[in-house]
């Protein structure tokens, strides 16, 4: 008879661990630790086809969380993409598995590091207009932002 008691406690503190577990990692609460701030994309002129978004993410919260889509209508293609030192040479690699924001930490996406790419503008980035970006996260869904479009002598992050 003393094993059959702690049997029937088994499906209560599963449940009550589960529970726990749903409450501290729910999606609402993990989107309010993501901040996206200092959004801008600097404009290449009239005549270019492809453009750059750069932010600050913040995540104040205590679980991970990854950058796993970027969107807009500014461009026929949006990707996340790293600039990457070979040699002598800079070039740009796709970051198809994300970008993983650690709990408590903020990552810049800036100019020679990684970054949004526009591929395909749908209209020119003319200084002083916006564009908005929606950026994906695995825990904290979807956040649109608006991105100022900065001349190319813009100083930025200051």
């Amino acid at each position: 008879m003393r094993l059959a008691f702690p049997r029937l406690l088994v499906a209560p503190v599963l449940f009550a661990l589960a529970l726990i577990l749903v409450l501290t990692t729910d999606p609402a609460r993990a989107g309010e630790a993501i901040t996206v701030e200092d959004g801008y994309a600097i404009s290449a002129g009239e005549m270019a086809v492809a453009g750059a978004a750069y932010f600050t993410l913040r995540n104040s919260g205590s679980v991970d969380d990854r950058l796993i889509a970027v969107a807009s209508d500014a461009a026929r293609r949006v990707m996340l993409h790293a600039s990457v030192a070979e040699g002598d040479v800079m070039r740009m690699v796709s970051r198809d598995e994300g970008l993983v924001l650690p709990a408590g930490e903020t990552i810049v996406l800036e100019p020679g590091g990684n970054h949004i790419m526009l591929m395909g503008l749908t209209a020119p980035l003319a200084p002083g207009d916006t564009i908005k970006v929606a950026l994906t996260f695995a825990q904290a869904g979807e956040r649109v932002v608006e991105v100022a479009i900065v001349g190319p002598n813009a100083v930025v992050g200051q």
